[in-house]
């Protein structure tokens, strides 16, 4: 698996429009499905669509000669609209598991991701596990200690696996604590502030970039998990699989893979938390 390292580099928008779910019968039109919500893989500026994604997304249309369409929805309804046909490809900060490639292909893995925690500023209950040193041991610790806690997550991601449980993922979860699972990480963090969860497990960058835009809230930087993100493809659709895998090998063969991740992650790129 890959790692990339931070360049300083302008983000980019992709134009597009949110959509409701249509057949794939247009041969010139790309259509990516994605959960707008995730920043910096992909979220909205205005009516635009930008993050890393996103722009990979603008790319691979570009490569098949096809319009770029981009098709906004829960998380947990992206795999169903490509293995269905509704959509090409779904490209939404996706962690390549087991079950998931009995459902559709992936792509190349093009991106190392980790869980992480994020609590209210100032609740001294999380003191003794917020600091540089901590270790994912001492957190699991302090979670499996937790009585009355509540852990807020986004539906059908890894941080919901993590905490509810997921045999297939390898994870035990915390039976003495509540998992309530959200459209997107942005809203369960904006729970923390409301005093409705105690903490939201989501993945790193998006954790960071959700922490500033909602405020008030601080992310333990300590990783809970290792996985990799790829994008899902319909079996049997070898034009579009193939397409992405060229596009990414000439990318990272180029440098322009890194140059895109680190445009998004240089501390230049903003994300605007909307309430729904």
């Amino acid at each position: 698996m890959k790692k990339f390292f931070a360049v300083l580099l302008a983000a980019c928008m992709v134009a597009g429009t949110a959509v409701a779910f249509a057949g794939c019968g247009d041969d010139d039109m790309l259509r990516v499905a994605t959960n707008a919500a995730f920043p910096p893989f992909e979220y909205k500026q205005g009516k635009a669509f930008t993050g890393v994604d996103m722009q990979i997304a603008k790319l691979l249309a570009d490569d098949m000669g096809k319009t770029l369409e981009i098709v906004d929805m829960e998380f947990d309804s992206v795999i169903n609209s490509v293995k269905s046909g509704d959509c090409a490809i779904g490209m939404a900060g996706m962690t390549v598991t087991e079950t998931r490639k009995e459902q559709v292909d992936f792509t190349d893995e093009y991106y190392e991701s980790a869980q992480v925690m994020i609590y209210k500023t100032g609740d001294t209950r999380f003191t003794g596990i917020d600091k540089e040193d901590v270790t994912a041991t001492e957190i699991e610790t302090f979670l499996s200690e937790q009585t009355d806690f509540t852990v807020g997550t986004q539906n059908g991601t890894t941080g919901y696996m993590y905490s509810h449980g997921d045999e297939g993922m390898g994870y035990d979860g915390y039976s003495n604590i509540e998992t309530l699972g959200y459209t997107t990480g942005a809203a369960a963090a904006r729970d923390i502030i409301e005093d409705k969860v105690d903490a939201v497990i989501i993945d790193r960058q998006p954790a960071l970039m959700i922490a500033e835009s909602v405020g008030g809230l601080t992310v333990i930087d300590c990783a809970l998990t290792s996985e990799a993100y790829a994008f899902a493809v319909r079996k049997g659709d070898t034009e579009t699989l193939n397409a992405a895998n060229a596009l990414l090998d000439e990318l990272e063969e180029n440098g322009e893979l890194d140059k895109i991740i680190n445009s998004f992650f240089d501390g230049t790129a903003t994300f605007t938390y909307t309430n729904p």
